[in-house]
């Protein structure tokens, strides 16, 4: 049988979000931030998962800079944004939990804090070289879902900071070569491409 991929809702919106975007200044033609709409973004909003918005937010602000919008609308924008972000945030109870509970671990160790705390062990235990690949011992009990939302806690313990910094070095390197695509690309319609997949 042949095996496919999956791909997740919120990368599906992101790269529709990025098509969007650019179709919108081939339109216009120089004038990109006319008229431009956050389709997809807001109904993104209205369900429960505000990471995923936050990086369409975030990726369509990404290509209003690469249109040539200037930081002085950004900078507009940036109250009536941090607001939002603040009442989203605030007004949620369980996304409130969250935010508190990573910030302070340890007002609750044994419920919202838990998993904070569990990977701080994880990278903690793992030193400078790690206690090996595949050793690692918090994957197997303590850590929630340690191959999507703790990887990088299960890195850190089984390669140390050595191996968790390759890592953070690897995603600088893709988003510099990301950044030198869109730059070097010969029309608009790569410029945005390249800015706005990486």
């Amino acid at each position: 049988a042949e095996e496919g991929f999956e791909l997740s809702g919120s990368y599906a919106a992101r790269l529709n979000s990025v098509a969007t975007d650019m179709a919108k200044f081939d339109a216009a033609r120089g004038i990109f931030f006319k008229d431009n709409k956050p389709l997809g973004k807001s109904d993104v909003l209205k369900q429960p998962d505000l990471g995923t918005a936050f990086c369409l937010v975030l990726t369509g602000a990404v290509m209003l800079y690469v249109g040539g919008v200037r930081l002085k609308y950004f900078a507009v924008l940036a109250i009536p944004a941090i607001v939002v972000l603040y009442a989203a945030v605030m007004t949620v109870p369980w996304r409130r939990v969250r935010i508190t509970s990573f910030i302070n671990p340890w007002s609750d160790p044994q419920g919202a804090g838990y998993q904070v705390i569990q990977s701080l062990i994880a990278v903690g235990t793992g030193g400078v070289t790690g206690v090996g690949l595949m050793e690692g011992r918090q994957k197997l009990f303590y850590l929630p879902y340690p191959y999507s939302d703790f990887i990088f806690a299960v890195i850190g313990e089984e390669l140390g900071m050595l191996g968790a910094l390759a890592v953070v070095a690897a995603f600088v390197v893709l988003l510099w070569r990301g950044l030198r695509a869109s730059w070097s690309a010969p029309d608009d319609f790569g410029r945005f491409l390249a800015a706005g997949i990486t």
